[in-house]
């Protein structure tokens, strides 16, 4: 007779009723840890995006230190959201452009043919005037609106607001041009006065604006943005003009380190109170561009600067140095004008 035995074996795996159960547990586990470590994540993204900001400016500074030429940051803003920006490039100050010959030459219009002036003011008090090439030679596609020239090497600079741009490509067909000037503080202008209604011939010299630098740039973390309607300092905004504004916000260093100019807007400023730049939410800013402000996209409503949370990027205009604050609850005064008055807005920040 034959005696088979029995032998107990482990089970090699987990059943399926075990494996769901086990599964349960972790969906539930999931669903009430995330959401108590996204407040975690995003505070963590924002300092990595400021630190980042921090020395990738202080990188462009260095640059211009080593170097003993200007270098800059180019804050590009977001085309689909002007109020912020998410990419900064480095960036580069051409040398200053006196024509194609030592013997090039430019002159100004001073009146028009029957002797009457020509120098025209515009709404906001800038005086107009036309400049045309006289002697040797000037190539295009070098210079645009919103660079400067000097007449005869010599202040006040005169603004390039005005010219030919044949194939749209941003840069004018060289001269004639016209100009703009604050003479509005009684300054003399630096050209010899003709015979004609033109000045005499007189050397020139333009200070093109900077260019992107083929340094790699440097792309913010997913929902981390430079938030520019806040940004900037008293009198000096850096929101844009309207839903299609692009131009960027370009910050100079000169050899010593120091800040040397701010572009914005086209135009070339000096500045002598810190430059502060918001490091905010992406969130937290309107999902379009709208004047006045449209309320943010986060459910709080909040925006920006009412979040401690975030952190403010500041460069000291004379020594170029860049430091990273905490942002401070501020309580507005009665009448404070957030939407409307960037100044106001600018000014409560600084303070």
């Amino acid at each position: 007779m034959t005696i088979r035995t029995r032998t107990n074996r482990a089970r090699a795996g987990m059943t399926l009723v075990e494996l769901l159960v086990v599964v349960s547990i972790m969906l539930l586990l999931a669903i009430v840890a995330i959401p108590a470590f996204q407040p975690v994540i995003q505070n963590r993204k924002i300092r990595e995006g400021a630190r980042a900001v921090n020395v990738y400016m202080g990188s462009a500074r260095n640059r211009a230190i080593e170097t003993r030429q200007s270098r800059g940051v180019w804050i590009q803003r977001d085309e689909r959201q002007p109020q912020s920006a998410v990419t900064i490039y480095q960036a580069n100050v051409p040398p200053p452009y006196a024509g194609d010959t030592t013997e090039t030459q430019v002159q100004v219009q001073i009146a028009d043919d029957d002797g009457d002036s020509i120098a025209d003011v515009d709404g906001d008090g800038y005086t107009i005037l036309k400049v045309r090439l006289s002697n040797g030679t000037a190539s295009d596609r070098i210079f645009k609106i919103g660079d400067i020239i000097k007449i005869n090497f010599q202040e006040p600079v005169y603004r390039i607001s005005n010219g030919t741009d044949g194939n749209s490509n941003g840069f004018l067909d060289g001269f004639p041009i016209k100009v703009q000037a604050d003479l509005r503080k009684g300054q003399s202008v630096p050209w010899p006065l003709g015979p004609t209604n033109w000045s005499r011939s007189t050397p020139f010299q333009i200070v093109c604006s900077p260019t992107r630098s083929a340094v790699a740039p440097l792309e913010l973390p997913r929902g981390v943005v430079i938030d520019l309607f806040e940004s900037g300092l008293p009198g000096l905004a850096f929101e844009p003009a309207n839903a299609s504004d692009t131009s960027p916000v370009i910050l100079t260093f000169g050899p010593t380190g120091a800040v040397e100019y701010i572009y914005n807007q086209d135009k070339r400023e000096t500045v002598s109170r810190p430059i502060c730049l918001l490091i905010g939410r992406s969130d937290r800013i309107p999902a379009t561009f709208a004047s006045p402000s449209e309320l943010p996209q986060h459910d709080d409503g909040l925006r920006n600067w009412q979040d401690l949370n975030n952190l403010w990027v500041a460069v000291n205009p004379y020594t170029g140095s860049i430091t990273t604050a905490e942002n401070a609850l501020y309580t507005p005064a009665s009448g404070f004008d957030y939407e409307n008055n960037s100044n106001d807005r600018l000014t409560a920040f600084h303070e």
